[in-house]
């Protein structure tokens, strides 16, 4: 079983297999009345704070300005400067981290527009093996839904990925979803900390 991050106490565990020959969408949950009609899944707000845990210090970290072109103000975010920004269109923006030959590059992605979480397609003979969702509250009072989750293959060769979803409405005219892979528990960690900075200015 794959470890949960260092500071996050999971409280849920459930293992679903899939089929090694057809796509599933992760992560699954047990409740199917918080699907969304686009197929996202709605927060549970009955969840507790997140654990703030050992709390990785981002001050180095290179903070990105982001306009919120369909709401007044703009949206920053501190990522380590080993990840590079790429601004796929006005509403959606995404970090990559180093490029890795035998993996998927880690990576983080925010969308605005859109209400809970994003689901993942995933191909082949996986095993969800963690789930964990909490409240996070920002600086400022703002809440951020999160679920983390952990997705394994038996092999060959045996691999585990590590998957941080986030929602909340940190602008009143402007859901946000984030969407981050890691390649281990550090990154995904990581993530964690770059949603704490997160800071959000209204003109």
């Amino acid at each position: 079983m794959a470890l949960a991050p260092k500071g996050v106490r999971v409280d849920t565990v459930l293992v679903f297999t899939a089929n090694p020959f057809s796509t599933k969408y992760f992560p699954q949950i047990p409740d199917s009345s918080r699907l969304l009609p686009d197929g996202s899944i709605r927060p549970d707000s009955t969840v507790g704070l997140c654990d703030p845990g050992s709390e990785i210090s981002t001050q180095q970290w290179r903070r990105t300005q982001v306009p919120l072109y369909a709401a007044a103000g703009s949206l920053s975010i501190r990522l380590p400067s080993e990840f590079t920004s790429m601004f796929l269109d006005p509403a959606h923006l995404m970090w990559y981290g180093p490029s890795n030959p035998r993996a998927i590059a880690d990576h983080i992605s925010l969308s605005f527009g859109k209400q809970g979480y994003q689901t993942i397609s995933i191909e082949g003979n996986a095993q969800q093996t963690q789930l964990h969702e909490c409240q996070l509250l920002l600086p400022a009072g703002q809440a951020i839904a999160v679920m983390l989750f952990t997705v394994a293959w038996s092999g060959p060769p045996a691999s585990v990925q590590y998957y941080l979803l986030a929602s909340s409405d940190l602008n009143a005219r402007l859901p946000i979803q984030v969407v981050g892979f890691a390649n281990d528990s550090i990154v995904q960690a990581q993530f964690m900390a770059a949603l704490r900075s997160i800071e959000v200015s209204r003109k």
